[in-house]
């Protein structure tokens, strides 16, 4: 069973998220440093999100349309859209739609690239004290 997690970007007003589920350890220690390593500004965690939801941002596992993987050379998203679901990217107008669609979802950590600071990383496990609470990233260097 995986982490489940939800990658988003947000436009500068902080108004309107473009966002994609993420099966796969969404943990702050594995996907929190994947994403700050390999998609850290804006173009790369635009371009992630907008391929859709996905098993893991970071793989070298691949789907195919018949439903199985193979295995590639290349790290890289695994795509739902890829062995063909309708997984595509959802928007929210505002960060409290965004939070009913990780309450939706059952997502346990919700990622938002923010122009200006990067990632943050947000407890979204319904039953947690901590709900709703900005959780801290590990240092990439």
């Amino acid at each position: 069973m995986g982490t489940r997690a939800r990658v988003a970007v947000t436009d500068r007003a902080n108004k309107v998220f473009t966002s994609a589920y993420h099966h796969w350890d969404g943990y702050p220690s594995w996907l929190g440093v994947k994403l700050q390593e390999h998609y850290g500004n804006r173009t790369r965690a635009t371009k992630l999100v907008a391929g859709g939801d996905m098993s893991s941002c970071w793989t070298t596992k691949r789907w195919q349309k018949n439903g199985c993987d193979i295995e590639v050379h290349d790290y890289g998203p695994q795509y739902y859209a890829d062995r063909g679901e309708k997984a595509d990217a959802e928007i929210c107008l505002g960060m409290n739609k965004l939070l009913e669609l990780c309450e939706q979802d059952g997502v346990e950590y919700l990622y938002v690239y923010k122009p200006y600071s990067g990632w943050k990383c947000y407890n979204t496990r319904q039953y947690d004290k901590n709900y709703g609470q900005v959780e801290s990233l590990p240092t990439v260097s």
